[in-house]
């Protein structure tokens, strides 16, 4: 006979974030162990104030693709429709973050949900100023959070300095019906992700020519005196004519901004791709959290797979302590130049790594310069004479895509200082966490 904690159990409404698992189970998608292991993401990330949805952890992850957790989230939104009674004109919801698409806010007409983690990110359209934008909306329980909602706004006129080909471009914020947003250039094109998806891995000639433009983004964002904080292939979106931009900067935190989330040792970023640092919850992150990203991201790109697998706590804890795999594992015919630069850049000790995106630019340039002769040198080796001045041209490397602007100039000595291409002196030390200066970079106070 059950009990009354039985009786009590079976007439509370289940939550939204049980009916996904629930659904997610129904499906196939997920296992009631990996919805119970996401559930329990979700309430880490509640303790330390930061609203996370289960669908964004779960592609975030890697258990889920975005393709299965919108499928998962459409059946959610039929049910609800089913049970909500006749037809009605969509609002937002006034208990959950997410919109009802399409739907009309303020000026904007939502009509489709893109992504997002620290808020939602739409495609809509502005009747205002007749364009077509990516719209961000703060958390509805954030909004409360005075903090927050400055830090938010803050954000926004920081990311309003950022003029860039190979960063989107932010246009306004604001607030509508108690909800706060940041309104930014709508790209058409690819993410990272999605065409890893549909595609597996990149040439070792792709990857770094998407890096080197990432990096030329980076650079922007820099001396800018901003971070990203979330550099990832879910953030490089390729656009029609196949520029890389740089996009969503809802980490993006000013070098002298402290915040309550990094006072209190929190770690924001993504776990893949999460510099140590930053999964250790470190009050001061500098210009190489977001070049350790970057290192994460090339792996992605040339490997076809992240650099660890696991749930969050157990990747977040492999960033901190365990050494990166050899990309040549996964990618056999990678250059020992591209693999040295992925482990430099994937150093635990920030004082290992490339020190900053426009020495990273330099060295790409190297390695795809060393690789271009490397090539052309064993093919003219197999050629016939008569084809020898035919080879180069066949064999010519791609112009770099984009507009990127060249890179900054300074004292090239000093920034490469220590940058060399060389294995660190022993990987296996510098897969534990070391002592580092935690003031930032000279030039970005």
């Amino acid at each position: 006979m059950a009990g009354p904690a039985d009786t009590s159990e079976s007439e509370t409404p289940r939550s939204p974030v049980e009916r996904f698992g629930d659904i997610a189970i129904e499906t196939g998608l997920l296992t009631q162990q990996q919805v119970d292991a996401l559930l329990a993401q979700q309430q880490q990330y509640k303790d330390m104030g930061i609203p996370m949805r289960l669908d964004s952890i779960a592609v975030d992850t890697g258990i889920l693709t975005r393709a299965d957790g919108n499928i998962i989230l459409n059946e959610l939104r039929k049910r609800r429709r089913l049970t909500q009674g006749p037809a009605r004109k969509p609002v937002p919801f006034e208990s959950e973050d997410d919109l009802i698409v399409p739907c009309a806010l303020g000026p904007f007409e939502i009509e489709e949900r893109l992504g997002g983690v620290m808020g939602a990110v739409y495609r809509a359209y502005d009747t205002k100023n007749q364009r077509t934008v990516a719209l961000k909306l703060l958390p509805r329980g954030l909004s409360h959070d005075r903090n927050l909602v400055e830090r938010f706004q803050r954000e926004a006129r920081a990311a309003g300095k950022l003029k860039h080909p190979n960063v989107v471009q932010f246009y306004e914020a604001g607030e509508i019906a108690k909800r706060y947003y940041i309104s930014m250039e709508f790209v058409d094109g690819e993410a990272l992700t999605d065409r890893l998806e549909r595609q597996g891995r990149m040439t070792e000639q792709q990857s770094l020519n998407i890096v080197r433009e990432l990096a030329h983004a980076l650079y922007h964002v820099h001396v800018n005196g901003l971070l990203h904080r979330d550099v990832k292939p879910d953030n490089v979106i390729m656009d029609r004519a196949g520029r890389v931009r740089l996009a969503d900067l809802g980490l993006a935190k000013v070098l002298t901004e402290n915040t309550r989330l990094t006072e209190s040792g929190i770690a924001i970023g993504t776990p893949h791709y999460i510099s140590p640092e930053q999964a250790r919850g470190d009050k001061v992150i500098d210009r190489r959290a977001d070049l350790y990203g970057v290192g994460a991201t090339l792996f992605h790109l040339v490997c076809g797979r992240p650099i660890f697998d696991g749930n969050a706590a157990e990747v977040m804890r492999k960033h901190v302590f365990v050494a990166p795999p050899d990309p040549k594992t996964y990618a056999l015919e990678l250059s020992e130049s591209t693999r040295k630069l992925i482990l430099k850049l994937q150093a635990k000790d920030p004082n290992q790594r490339v020190q900053s995106a426009d020495a990273l630019i330099a060295l790409i340039n190297t390695t795809l310069n060393d690789r271009h002769t490397q090539v052309t040198a064993e093919s003219v080796r197999i050629v016939s004479l008569e084809d020898l001045n035919a080879a180069p041209r066949s064999l010519r490397e791609d112009a770099p895509t984009g507009t990127a602007p060249p890179v900054a100039k300074g004292d090239r000595a000093a920034e490469l200082d220590g940058i060399d291409l060389d294995e660190p002196e022993d990987l296996a030390d510098s897969a534990t966490t070391r002592d580092h200066a935690d003031e930032p970079l000279p030039g970005l106070e």
